[in-house]
């Protein structure tokens, strides 16, 4: 797993290395991410930048941590996507409790 570091939040690229649908596509690059509290839940937002020349297929799933650093949905649901290169996806979610402090983004190819 690949972690990079955005904005204070943590985007985990899961696969070594990042390969989707068997076209070796680089990993996506995050052209923004953002969180806000709206009725006392956070939210995060993550626009991500697909590069290569194929179609991806990936899941993603956001992980929100409490303020000890536990996992509040360690194993939450994958939501499937595909994307063609150069395309923005916006990814977004909100925690399902309102103690989550901080959120990671995980991203892996489909299977």
């Amino acid at each position: 797993m690949k972690t990079l570091m955005t904005a204070g939040t943590m985007l985990a690229i899961i696969g070594s290395p990042f390969v989707l649908s068997g076209c070796g596509t680089p990993p996506p690059r995050v052209n923004n991410a953002r969180e806000n509290q709206q009725n006392g839940i956070l939210s995060a937002n993550v626009d991500v930048r697909w590069i290569g020349k194929k179609p991806v297929y990936f899941e993603y799933r956001f992980i929100f941590f409490d303020s000890r650093g536990r996992a509040i949905n360690p194993d939450g649901p994958w939501t499937r996507g595909d994307a063609e290169p150069g395309t923005v996806d916006y990814l977004s979610s909100n925690a399902t409790r309102p103690d989550a402090t901080d959120w990671r983004l995980d991203i892996r190819p489909r299977s």
